[in-house]
C-alpha cells in the first residue's frame, strides 16, 4: 500500500502459521485477500511474505506450481515487494528458539537460500526494486568472539552481491538485502553497524554497496535502549542504506522490584521463540538474558535496574494501561511497551528525505511484524480474530504516518 508515495507498507505474513506450498497458497487465496478487503479494498495490495526453504524447494521441483501461484497473486490483486528471509525453516514449529538463526552467513546454504528467494521474487508481480530481510551475520551468544566469522561473512556477501547483480541483469528486478540487527547476533546496536559495513560488507564486492543494506526493527533496537532518532541519523551519516523498517513493539518493565508486574512479564515465557531480555542499570550498563526463563533466580543487579525490556513482539497499539488504548485491564500499571520507539521511527519516515536512499521510485519498505499472537498468554489472546487484529495494527501505523500534528 502506498499511503505516502515514498513508503511501501504492509504486514509480514509470518503471523500466519504453516510451512510449505499449501500454507503459502492459503495465505494468497484466503488470509491476505481478507486483510486486503479490510484495509485496501479498491487498491492493489503489496505483500510482505515469509517463505522458508522447504517452500522454495517445492516451487523449484514443480515449475507449473510457480506459474499457478503467480496467477493467483494477480487474480487476488496482490503484488510482492518484500520477503522475510530471516527464518530458514518452519517459523511455527513447536520450538524455534536459536534455530531461527541457522544457517547463518558463514555458510553457502544461507547464500543459496537467499538467492533462491530473490529468483522467486523476480517471477512475481511487483515493483522493480524489492527487499529481503535477513539475519545480521549470525547468532553470537554473549558476544563471545564477536568478529570470529567476519572473514567468512565477507566471502558470502560477495557471492550474494554477485548473484543479485546477475539476477538484475537477467530480469530487470533489483532485490536488496536488509540485514536485521537483533540481540545476540553479529549486529545488535546501531553503533556496531558502520564499522561492519566498512570492514565486512562493502569490501566483499563492487556490487555490495548497492545490494546490501539494513533492516531497522523497532523492537530490536528498543532492546538496545537506543534513542531511535539518533540511531537513524547515525546510519544516514555513515551512508548505510536502510531498505526496510519493521514496525514492532517490545515489552517494558519500568519497576523491576514490583513483584506483580515482574511476575506478569515472566508469564510471557513460552516454548516456541526466544524472548531475550535486557536491563538498563543506574550506571548505564546493559544486562542481558538470552530468554525469559533464564532470569530466575534473580540477582540484586537485575532488581536494581532502571528498566527491563523483553523481545516479545506484542501488538503495536499496546502501551501503558492508564491510556485509553491500553492492551488490557489485566496488565499491571508497571508492565508497559516500547510503543514510543516505533512511533518516533514512523514519524521520522513520513519525511521522504529521512534518508537519501528513499524516493518515490525507490520506496522504503515498511512492515508491521507482530507474529506472536498465537503464543501470547491465554488471557491476552485476541477476541477479535487475527485478520481484524492485523487491520487494527495497520490502522495504528497509518494514523501515525498520516498525522501531520505529530512533529518529526
Amino acid at each position: 500500500m502506498r499511503w505516502l508515495p515514498h513508503l511501501e507498507v504492509s504486514y509480514c505474513t509470518n503471523v500466519h502459521p504453516g510451512e510449505g506450498l499449501d500454507a503459502l497458497q492459503r495465505q494468497i487465496t484466503q488470509d491476505i485477500p481478507i486483510v486486503k478487503s479490510l484495509v485496501s479494498p479498491h487498491q492493489s495490495f503489496g505483500s510482505g511474505l515469509r517463505i522458508g526453504a522447504e517452500t522454495l524447494q517445492a516451487f523449484q521441483s514443480a515449475p507449473l506450481t510457480l506459474n499457478q501461484f503467480t496467477q493467483q497473486m494477480k487474480e487476488n490483486d496482490i503484488y510482492l515487494f518484500s520477503v522475510n528471509g530471516f527464518p530458514y525453516g518452519d517459523f511455527a514449529a513447536p520450538c524455534v528458539k536459536e534455530t531461527v538463526y541457522s544457517p547463518d552467513w558463514s555458510t553457502s546454504r544461507r547464500v543459496d537460500y537467499t538467492l533462491a528467494l530473490a529468483q522467486f521474487m523476480s517471477n512475481m508481480p511487483g515493483p522493480s526494486i524489492r527487499s529481503i530481510s535477513t539475519v545480521a551475520g549470525g547468532f553470537i551468544p554473549n558476544n563471545i568472539n564477536l568478529k570470529s566469522h567476519d572473514d567468512q561473512f565477507r566471502v558470502r556477501f560477495g557471492d550474494l552481491a554477485q548473484g543479485l547483480y546477475e539476477l538484475e541483469e537477467e530480469t530487470g528486478i533489483s532485490v536488496r538485502i536488509a540485514l536485521e540487527p537483533e540481540p545476540w547476533t553479529r549486529l545488535e546496536r546501531i553503533e556496531q553497524v558502520p564499522s561492519f559495513f566498512e570492514e565486512v560488507v562493502w569490501p566483499s564486492s563492487p556490487y555490495a554497496s548497492k545490494y546490501i543494506g539494513l533492516c531497522y526493527d523497532t523492537c530490536h533496537q528498543a532492546l538496545a535502549f537506543e534513542d531511535p532518532i539518533t540511531s537513524w541519523r547515525s546510519l544516514v551519516t555513515h551512508q548505510v542504506p536502510i531498505y526496510k523498517v519493521q514496525i514492532s513493539n517490545a515489552l517494558s518493565l519500568k519497576d523491576p522490584k514490583n513483584d506483580v508486574a515482574r511476575a506478569q512479564l515472566l508469564s510471557f515465557a513460552e516454548p516456541r521463540y526466544l524472548h531475550q531480555v535486557t536491563a538498563l542499570t543506574p550506571d548505564g550498563r546493559l544486562l542481558r538474558a538470552l530468554d525469559l526463563p533464564t532470569l530466575e533466580p534473580l540477582s540484586t543487579e537485575w532488581l536494581d535496574a532502571l528498566e527491563w525490556r523483553c523481545h516479545f513482539h506484542v501488538p503495536i497499539w499496546w502501551h501503558e494501561t492508564n491510556n485509553a488504548n491500553s492492551a488490557s485491564s489485566d496488565l499491571s500499571d508497571e508492565l508497559c511497551t516500547t510503543y514510543q520507539h516505533w512511533r518516533e521511527i514512523a514519524t521520522l519516515i513520513r519525511n521522504p528525505n529521512a534518508q537519501p536512499h528513499t524516493q518515490t521510485d525507490h520506496p522504503l519498505h515498511v512492515e508491521v511484524e507482530t507474529y506472536s499472537w498465537h503464543v501470547l498468554p491465554d488471557h491476552l489472546k485476541s477476541k477479535l480474530g487475527l485478520h481484524d487484529e492485523i487491520k487494527r495494527e495497520l490502522e495504528a501505523l497509518k494514523s501515525t504516518l498520516m498525522n501531520r500534528s505529530i512533529s518529526a
